[in-house]
């Protein structure tokens, strides 16, 4: 997917940049569907902050 694709080519970023960048392809809840079937995938990795969701793809540390 083109979700995917994005993590995958930047490493980690953000939950409102991906939102950004595919609010034409996906609504707000759809965007978490993909991120959560990624994430059950081992795919990504969610990393909570203060200010930001960060989506870490797996190679790059994502995976607990």
């Amino acid at each position: 997917s083109k979700v995917m694709q994005e993590i995958g080519l930047q490493g980690e970023i953000t939950l409102r940049e991906l939102q950004r960048k595919f609010y034409n392809d996906a609504d707000a809840r759809v965007l978490q569907l993909i991120v959560q079937t990624l994430e059950n995938m081992g795919w990504v990795h969610r990393v909570e902050t203060a200010t930001d969701t960060i989506l870490k793809y797996h190679k790059l540390g994502g995976v607990k």
